[in-house]
């Protein structure tokens, strides 16, 4: 036990001593008497009042919560260390290998990846953290997400503001009056639970079901929907593969909306120790409630890809793009929607973790069809919408009560197009709590 405090203080970070008495810790660990060893440590805390011998007693604390098996109590103590200076990247190392032993799989390979990033990190170091990144990947079974929470939003209904909409017909003026602004605050809540049933070591079935609702005062603007994936999924090396049909059936205002089903097939790889990268397609058919929605059945040719990008131990990057075909029923309704974004993720000083990621949203139309045109003439216009978009997430890993993580999100729009009533500007809060299991 001697030799491991003695490894420990080699491997801890680049101090130029130590200033604090280990001698006492050193004779109760030659006795094998860790209890003792760690209370001699938290004496040392106490006197010390230097936030580098700080850090170095919280980490050997930690390390000796590790050799009891204390898991949470050696996490706990990481995390600590971590809200402090979060550029430490041996503590990121011993937290998500915490984790990884807790099997909260989610948390490890966050902190894995992002120690994965970090320039100086021994090729030994990197071949175990992606060994360990694959036994997760092949362990993994059971996966559930929970989130709850509030969304405060300034226009529901996505209306330009404007007040009448009027055309001009042999000189005479038509009008007809147009909604306001809604603004209200939304109840929402999501749950993913997913199950892959070994096959082998490689392959295996994935099931996954899915519930979303948003609530408002306003029924006509509140949805709820309920939908599910399966097929089989495929892992070789530091890559996963997955093939299968979806489902998924959506509620507004007490009656259908729409039901779409298809097939997907998606993918997630490991380029690099820095470059990760996810894709998914999507053939999928549309039908909505013909009462209210007649000519919008469609069928939608989706892909996505997203690539992440390691900048360093606490800091990383994404890029984004979407492209989406709808072929509808009727032919002014065909389109094609492209989406770009671009993100910056941070690990902050307490706990707190910053994302941001603004966006582009392209939406060109193929068929044309009348509009009321800026000058009160109607047209007939392919219709072509830009937005412009901001999200912004900030949340606290280490604010936490059973794991829960408390979440604030921002999200503003803006869309612009060349039918004047279909601009508009939203903004919308995100106020809720999360937790996997």
């Amino acid at each position: 036990m001697k030799k491991i405090l003695s490894c420990l203080y080699c491997l801890l970070f680049p101090f130029y001593a130590w200033a604090f008495d280990t001698q006492r810790a050193e004779i109760l660990l030659a006795g094998n008497n860790i209890e003792g060893a760690q209370q001699a440590l938290i004496e040392e805390y106490q006197k010390t009042h230097n936030n580098q011998e700080k850090e170095q007693i919280q980490f050997l604390i930690a390390q000796l919560s590790l050799q009891k098996k204390d898991y949470e109590e050696a996490a706990s103590i990481y995390r600590k260390i971590l809200s402090d200076n979060p550029s430490l990247t041996q503590v990121r190392l011993e937290l998500g290998f915490v984790y990884f032993l807790q099997h909260k799989d989610d948390a490890a390979r966050y902190h894995l990846r992002l120690v994965l990033s970090e320039k100086d990190l021994s090729p030994i170091i990197k071949q175990n953290i992606h060994n360990l990144l694959e036994v997760m990947r092949r362990r993994r079974s059971w996966q559930l997400y929970i989130s709850v929470g509030m969304a405060p939003d300034s226009n529901i209904n996505t209306m330009s503001g404007r007040r009448l909409e009027c055309f001009n017909f042999m000189g005479l003026p038509f009008c007809r009056e147009l909604d306001n602004i809604e603004s209200d605050v939304g109840f929402q809540g999501f749950g993913s639970l997913s199950y892959i049933y070994k096959l082998s070591d490689n392959w295996g079935l994935k099931g996954r079901l899915i519930l979303d609702s948003i609530d408002y005062s306003d029924d006509r603007y509140s949805f709820w929907g309920i939908g599910g994936e399966f097929g089989p999924h495929y892992i070789v090396g530091r890559s996963e593969y997955g093939l299968g049909v979806s489902y998924r059936q959506q509620w507004n205002d007490e009656s259908r909306y729409n039901t779409t089903k298809g097939l997907f097939g998606d993918f997630s790889a490991d380029i690099s120790n820095r470059l990760s990268l996810y894709g998914r397609f999507n053939l999928d058919q549309a039908n909505y409630n013909d009462y209210e929605y007649q000519g919008y059945n469609s069928h939608n040719y989706a892909s996505f890809f997203r690539l992440m990008y390691g900048i360093n131990n606490r800091s990383y990057a994404s890029l984004s793009a979407s492209l989406i075909y709808e072929r509808s029923q009727s032919d002014w309704n065909n389109n094609i929607r492209q989406r770009y974004a671009l993100g910056y993720g941070r690990e902050l000083p307490w706990g707190f973790n910053i994302y941001a990621e603004p966006n582009i949203t392209f939406a060109n139309y193929q068929g044309k069809r009348l509009f009321i045109g800026r000058n009160n003439n109607l047209e007939e216009v392919k219709r072509q919408d830009i937005t412009y978009g901001v999200y912004l997430s900030l949340s606290n890993k280490y604010l936490r009560f059973w794991d829960i993580t408390p979440t604030v999100n921002f999200i503003y729009n803006q869309r612009t197009s060349n039918v004047y009533n279909y601009d508009y500007e939203r903004t919308r809060w995100e106020i809720g709590l999360s937790k996997s299991f």
